[in-house]
């Protein structure tokens, strides 16, 4: 193993960047979309959000949790692919901490559950359905712990 070989790499492809303003509009400009097209649409579009809330939750959490194992890999996988892993890795997990806000939003706003018992984890009891919002807050709570655990991990890398 020769440490200074230089590695064979393909050429990079040059796509069109888009700027952060615009990138920072769209996603102000959807934050406020949604909730708006749940309140002007009819009952279907909310049961709707209201069903799917906590199932894209999951599953982009568990998205999250499988990309990061594989952007882990150094056997199968070129620094360049393993890069690419870690940025599918932490969209997913930003979209999955959305899909939590939202979830929550609308199992208040319907309200499945009070504030209280959404923000304080047993605080409405740990007896039948306020047992599993119990756990839900907790697990929402640890699901931004990871998250920001996550984002604040580059701030601790060596230089």
């Amino acid at each position: 193993m020769n440490p200074h070989r230089r590695i064979r790499t393909l050429p990079l492809i040059s796509l069109p960047s888009i700027p952060r303003p615009a990138l920072y509009a769209g996603s102000v400009a959807l934050l406020v979309l949604v909730p708006l097209l749940a309140l002007a649409t009819g009952e279907r579009f909310r049961a709707m959000l209201d069903f799917t809330g906590g199932v894209l939750t999951l599953l982009s959490l568990t998205a999250a949790v499988v990309w990061g194992l594989i952007a882990t890999d150094r056997l199968l996988l070129e620094p360049r692919h393993r890069l690419l892993a870690q940025g599918v890795h932490r969209a997913v997990g930003v979209a999955s901490l959305g899909f939590l806000m939202m979830h929550i939003v609308l199992k208040v706003a319907a309200g499945h559950t009070t504030m209280t018992g959404a923000l304080v984890p047993f605080g409405l009891g740990v007896q039948g359905s306020a047992g599993l919002i119990g756990l839900g807050s907790l697990a929402g709570y640890l699901m931004v712990t990871a998250g920001a655990t996550g984002a604040l991990r580059s701030a601790f890398a060596a230089p």
